[in-house]
């Protein structure tokens, strides 16, 4: 799944940091993310962990080192900070993580972590190429939407928030906070100027980049040796092999509590899913401070309980091997991806006289 904040302010981002800490509040460490040149001016490089200073003064449009402001050109009287783009991994997969790491099979969890981390990234980085724009202003009366160098900063979380029943269900989930603050490359200087970046696009193609993902994470889990079953069709949705619909709906408390307020909810002449954000928003309990091992210990005796033992596991992971996947040759590759977006322009011209670039790869 993936899904996308509203726009922050920057006194709001950073009290959500400080109220919460919700970004590290159980030690979860976080990292830079983005186009080069954007995290060398601002003195970032992906491999450093991020800190709350360096954090904080990003989302104010601060240099983390000089303590320089941007002098951002943007119309918008009150500075956004960004937006929050968060994946989350299917059920099964979160389940299977958090089974893994109860029983001592580190080297499985942290293939799982990477499978997903990978895959979240993927999209973030396509995200990143082709919907990360600014307006800038050509000559007196005109502006132009371009391309521009995106910063996000990524965190990885194991949990939900709390249930109304005090569970604590596992959630494999990245969240990316996307600067507002973006870099502009001068095509006549090469220099690069700070910018505002405008999130139309990324809204627009919102359910694409979640496909992305998904298609990117079943890909890593596939290679790994994983069989991923199709669950919905039409939105691309996929659960690991093996798992009953009982015990992922076991563990997806928060969900059934927002799906029985939304069932309360007359939407004749609402948006289903801007509906779920704001009653996701407004009935979330704050993130609170956990101790990961005795939570650990509980939900394995919870996963013990729905049949989810390590003899369960080890028939989930025992068809692991080095080539689960067909290796195919550089021509069956292209005829492959031609079939299926053949397949994708014939589906879509039966429905629609106009669609763009991600209707037809979505669809493929």
């Amino acid at each position: 799944m993936i899904s996308i904040s509203k726009p922050q302010g920057a006194e709001q981002a950073k009290g959500y940091l400080s109220k919460e800490s919700y970004y590290q509040q159980n030690s979860e460490l976080g990292y830079w993310h983005g186009s080069a040149v954007a995290l060398e001016s601002l003195g970032l490089s992906e491999a450093q962990p991020i800190d709350q200073k360096s954090y904080a003064a990003v989302l104010d449009g601060v240099h983390p080192m000089s303590g320089k402001h941007f002098l951002i050109n943007s119309a918008t009287p009150k500075r956004r900070a960004g937006i929050d783009v968060t994946f989350s991994a299917p059920k099964s997969v979160s389940l299977l993580m958090e089974l893994s790491e109860s029983l001592g099979e580190k080297e499985i969890e942290r293939s799982i972590r990477r499978a997903h981390e990978e895959a979240a990234q993927y999209a973030m980085d396509q995200l990143s190429q082709h919907y990360a724009k600014t307006r800038i202003r050509k000559g007196r009366d005109k502006r132009e939407t371009v391309n521009t160098h995106a910063v996000w900063a990524s965190f990885q979380h194991d949990t939900t928030r709390e249930t109304d029943l005090g569970e604590i269900d596992p959630q494999l989930h990245t969240h990316n906070f996307l600067m507002a603050l973006t870099f502009y490359e001068d095509p006549l200087t090469g220099k690069l100027k700070p910018y505002a970046m405008s999130n139309e696009e990324i809204y627009a193609n919102k359910m694409y980049l979640g496909q992305l993902y998904r298609n990117a994470l079943a890909k890593n889990l596939m290679e790994l040796g994983f069989q991923a079953e199709v669950t919905d069709i039409n939105q691309g949705f996929f659960e690991l092999e093996g798992f009953g619909k009982d015990q992922l709906d076991t563990f997806s408390g928060r969900r059934e509590e927002l799906m029985d307020k939304l069932a309360l909810v007359n939407m004749r002449s609402q948006n289903r899913a801007k509906l779920l954000d704001t009653i996701n928003a407004k009935t979330k309990k704050q993130k609170q401070k956990i101790d990961r091992e005795t939570l650990l210990r509980h939900n394995q005796q919870r996963m013990e309980l729905e049949g989810m033992d390590r003899a369960f596991f080890q028939g989930i992971v025992s068809g692991i091997t080095t080539a689960s996947l067909p290796i195919l040759s550089s021509e069956e590759k292209k005829t492959l991806a031609l079939e299926h977006l053949h397949k994708s322009l014939d589906l879509l011209e039966e429905h629609h006289s106009v669609f763009g670039y991600e209707n037809i790869m979505k669809n493929a």
